[in-house]
């Protein structure tokens, strides 16, 4: 399998739903994302489920029988997700009083005894939008940076890899998108959000594309990636919503 193709669909195994109001994980209006479908070109299809609480908030996610745990509490949240054989992380999130996520702690468990631990302090530019995140232990989570341009992010560092991102100008952006997948599994409802649609990602000399299906709402229903240079699709995504 291609290593950007790996990396996409690592990165789907943690998506999240997006905001209705003020709680981390709520959802847009009475639309619930109850499922997305993921097929890569020649490949199994994977299925990822979503289950809310009473407030329309993520709680759990299923990826193929591995649960991801969300637990709100006030001003913060913790994410719980296994972590090897009877292992698991735990993710715990502050936010600041503007309502975004400001530290991250993670505790990885053996189910024994404490493995590791690390931090991440975030920083945000004086528009509101995330351009930093420190960590004091980068060998269990990397460095984050940003780049933003007229509302749209264009580029991101994790550690030492950076991607690069175009965009549809004349398309403003939707709630679930590819630049929300990267961070939505740490930030839930918060994760930081461009103002236009994601046209492409250029990621380790590989420019993929990404071409949308609306349906007559205007809403996306489908996505289907491409590499330059390559007319074969590597992969369609498609949303499925449960809508009042």
């Amino acid at each position: 399998m291609p290593r950007y193709l790996l990396c996409l669909i690592l990165l789907l195994t943690n998506v999240i739903a997006c905001k209705k109001g003020d709680g981390p994980g709520a959802q847009p209006e009475s639309c619930k994302l109850a499922s997305v479908l993921l097929s890569p070109t020649g490949q199994a299809q994977q299925v990822f489920s979503f289950q809310y609480d009473d407030e329309g908030r993520v709680k759990f996610i299923n990826w193929g029988g591995i649960i991801y745990q969300y637990i709100y509490q006030g001003n913060a949240f913790t994410r719980v997700r296994p972590n090897g054989n009877n292992g698991v992380i735990r993710s715990y999130i502050q936010l600041n009083t503007e309502g975004r996520p400001s530290v991250r702690r993670d505790t990885s468990y053996n189910g024994q005894s404490i493995v590791n631990t690390a931090a991440v302090t975030y920083e945000y530019n004086s528009e509101g939008q995330l351009v930093k995140g420190l960590s004091n232990n980068t060998s269990v989570i990397p460095n984050l940076s940003m780049v933003w341009q007229n509302g749209n992010m264009v580029s991101y560092t994790v550690g030492n890899e950076t991607g690069f991102l175009d965009y549809y100008t004349d398309k403003p952006n939707q709630e679930l998108t590819y630049i929300q997948l990267q961070f939505l599994a740490d930030f839930v409802a918060y994760a930081p959000k461009s103002k236009n649609l994601l046209k492409s990602m250029t990621y380790s000399n590989q420019q993929i594309n990404f071409n949308y299906e609306f349906d007559d709402k205007s809403k996306i229903k489908a996505t289907t990636w491409t590499a330059t240079g390559n007319p074969t699709p590597i992969a369609t995504w498609q949303q499925l919503w449960d809508c009042d």
